[in-house]
């Protein structure tokens, strides 16, 4: 009796896992944004199939200046990039539990001329690309050499400010497709004669379901049938041999007590 209930148990548990199973395939074969299956998941993994079926198209903004940003700092007149630095930097140590990320720092320097007077202007881009890291967070701290105030900055789209004097803020996104990249910016009036250092770059590792969630996606839900159905098939063996055993011995004793009575 016990046998047959593990048995019993053991065949429900696979009936579920593999409706689970039939369900996530039709949600990865879907060509449409998964809707009633995926409310069935839990929800990290839910988004991660939506991010996946659905993956964000980055736009990436002009590595150099724009006459919109000079006429937001009221810089008028012809300019010229007279410098460009570029560097692939791996972020400074972060706090907590998340990860650093390699970056690509880009600093360009223009001359502007305006009636036979000369100011600078520095626009400094932070291009971050995806590696499956999420909540991806961008701290900037500028020294007060090159800006005395986050009010004399603009910014490609506005961060948080964390300190205006001396200024320091930070963009963050939620998640970065891998091979996407995301570039923030901020442009200031001063001569930046280097690539100003400190910046940190970091995000958290995904959560066990969305690293599931992703092999599934990415065929791994095959495999995982598969596995199923190879131990499903030696359960269902095993079950037989014991099964047989028992009757065995369940006819041997019926046998010895109908002789018995017999007598």
């Amino acid at each position: 009796m016990f046998i047959n209930d593990c048995h019993n148990g053991m065949g429900m548990r696979i009936g579920i896992i593999l409706t689970i199973m039939l369900l996530f395939s039709t949600i990865v074969t879907a060509q449409e944004s998964p809707g009633f299956f995926t409310s069935l998941l839990p929800e990290n993994m839910e988004k991660e199939i939506i991010r996946l079926d659905n993956p964000a198209k980055l736009d990436r903004i002009s590595l150099g200046i724009v006459q919109e940003e000079l006429d937001a700092l009221g810089v008028k007149g012809v300019y010229q990039e007279i410098s460009r630095e570029e560097k692939e930097i791996k972020s400074a140590l972060p706090e907590n539990d998340k990860n650093p990320l390699i970056f690509k720092k880009i600093v360009k320097v223009y001359r502007v001329n305006t009636l036979g007077k000369e100011t600078y202007v520095t626009k400094v881009t932070i291009s971050v690309t995806g590696n499956g890291l999420e909540k991806v967070e961008v701290i900037e701290k500028v020294s007060e050499e090159y800006l005395k105030s986050t009010a004399w900055a603009i910014f490609s789209e506005q961060p948080e400010i964390l300190e205006k004097v001396p200024a320091k803020f930070k963009w963050q996104i939620d998640y970065i497709p891998p091979g996407e990249t995301k570039d923030f910016s901020y442009t200031i009036e001063a001569n930046v004669k280097e690539i100003p250092t400190g910046t940190i770059v970091a995000g958290y590792k995904p959560t066990f379901s969305i690293y599931f969630a992703r092999f599934l996606y990415n065929g791994g839900w095959v495999v995982v049938l598969i596995a199923i159905c190879i131990i499903s098939y030696y359960t269902n063996k095993q079950y037989k041999k014991i099964k047989q055993k028992i009757d065995h011995k369940r006819t041997k004793t019926m046998f010895k007590k109908d002789k018995f009575f017999r007598k």
